[in-house]
């Protein structure tokens, strides 16, 4: 990812966020869930993080 200008830590935050979710990732779950949602927008399959 390119790197900004960013003050408040924004894009910091949102490749922790991401990095969250691939750490999690479930492709089944994923599959099931593109499909449910019929779109073939890319879902990690994460139904829930736990602390």
């Amino acid at each position: 990812m390119t790197k900004r200008n960013d003050p408040h830590g924004a894009e910091a935050l949102a490749d922790a966020i991401a990095d969250a979710f691939a750490a999690h990732a479930n492709a089944r779950k994923a599959r099931e869930m593109a499909a449910y949602m019929k779109t073939t927008m890319p879902f990690y399959g994460v139904q829930k993080l736990r602390a």
